[in-house]
């Protein structure tokens, strides 16, 4: 299972295992209000678009402190 996560709006799903941050990014950007630039932090780590995500990940899309969005 891998949980999706934007400021308040989450989204659990195992379909994203082994696709890359890009493709999470795309397909979830209007259902978790994704804002373009947002970060993406996967384990706590941040990540490029390139890298894929492995099962049991946690994602999570940020903004900087003090932006509009996430």
């Amino acid at each position: 299972m891998v949980t999706i996560t934007c400021g308040v709006n989450s989204y659990p799903t195992e379909k994203v295992v082994g696709w890359k941050v890009s493709q999470i990014r795309d397909k979830f950007k209007d259902v978790l209000s994704i804002p373009a630039g947002a970060r993406c932090i996967v384990n706590g780590r941040q990540v490029g678009n390139d890298d894929t995500v492995a099962d049991n990940s946690e994602i999570e899309f940020v903004k900087e402190t003090g932006e509009k969005g996430c």
